[in-house]
């Protein structure tokens, strides 16, 4: 068997082992960005291949070719080139690690923007700060620690919570489980909300929060959005690809509805919506004590939209 084969043929071997194993989700895996840095390596290795192969005393080398790809998968799973360990368990041994936040209350604050990027794992936004708090978190990790960023403009607080990305991390187990964020924002205080999520199971309990914006976007995830009537207006966009989102609206709440879905499916859940030009409302929508303005951009997406049987139901998740 020709050297070009084996290298071929291991190469495959590997790239489609890690692809079965990541869609399986036994582990998550996001190490092609290192691979890319040691590209080089797979053009000395054909460099390899070619120089020995061409002598039949020096043939039995030409295999450090494979013998060098298969290294390099090794130390980029193994070895994280970026700093700190690559590989971590998360078996019934192995402990996640918890990291506790908040941002304490301030007089001159009058409005917080909140800005999640979560890309895997289980999220949870909820009202019900700690008492001082206007935000605070409870984070479940494996590997790296979330980032946290806050700013202070003028009577405007911002809060940036991302998830940063474990290149040539590997976890083993059950990708829900390795992540698991609940955040939990102040009652009193006008909010703005930004959350992109990837591949997550996403619960918004936001029926207690003075929601004024909503900024959803998702790609592969289980959304479930509870939305209250605290704020009269509230403006929400929600973007998502191949996701599942469940949405529910405070019972009495006016809905004025922009969609624009590709392949997916939208239930309005028996909601009444009259057509007026590019989009559709509930009768009476400008007479309505809470006003939900909702834009929609699917792709293959599952959508569902709700109204809750009474206030006081539309509390629960």
């Amino acid at each position: 068997m020709s050297v070009g084969k084996v290298r071929t043929g291991i190469l495959l071997i590997l790239v489609g082992v890690f692809l079965l194993l990541n869609t399986l989700d036994v582990v998550s895996v996001s190490l092609w960005e290192n691979l890319l840095v040691f590209w080089p390596i797979f053009l000395i290795a054909i460099g390899i291949e070619k120089i020995f192969s061409s002598s039949e005393n020096m043939k039995p080398l030409a295999y450090l070719s494979p013998l060098l790809i298969v290294a390099t998968f090794a130390y980029v799973v193994v070895a994280d080139p970026t700093g700190g360990s690559s590989w971590s368990h998360s078996d019934s041994d192995s402990s996640p690690d918890i990291m506790n936040w908040g941002a304490s209350a301030n007089p001159s604050v009058q409005q917080v923007r909140l800005k999640v990027d979560f890309g895997g794992g289980r999220l949870t936004i909820a009202g019900g700060a700690a008492p001082g708090l206007l935000v605070d978190g409870r984070f479940q990790h494996r590997g790296r620690k979330p980032r946290i960023t806050t700013e202070h403009e003028g009577s405007t607080l911002r809060v940036v919570l991302s998830q940063p990305s474990n290149r040539g991390h590997i976890s083993i187990g059950s990708g829900h489980d390795r992540e698991r964020w609940n955040v939990r924002v102040c009652d009193t205080v006008p909010l703005d909300l930004n959350v992109e999520a990837g591949g997550s199971l996403v619960r918004l309990n936001l029926a207690d929060v003075l929601l004024q914006k909503l900024d959803l976007s998702s790609g592969a995830a289980d959304v479930d959005l509870v939305l209250g009537d605290k704020s009269p207006r509230v403006e929400c966009n929600v973007d998502c690809g191949a996701a599942s989102v469940d949405m529910t609206i405070p019972a009495g709440a006016g809905l004025r509805l922009t969609r624009e879905i590709a392949a997916g499916s939208l239930s309005t859940g028996g909601i009444s919506l009259v057509k007026q030009g590019d989009y559709q409302e509930t009768p009476g929508f400008e007479t309505k004590a809470v006003q939900i303005t909702m834009s929609i951009e699917a792709g293959v997406s599952s959508l569902r939209l709700h109204q809750a049987e009474s206030p006081a139901s539309s509390g629960s998740i």
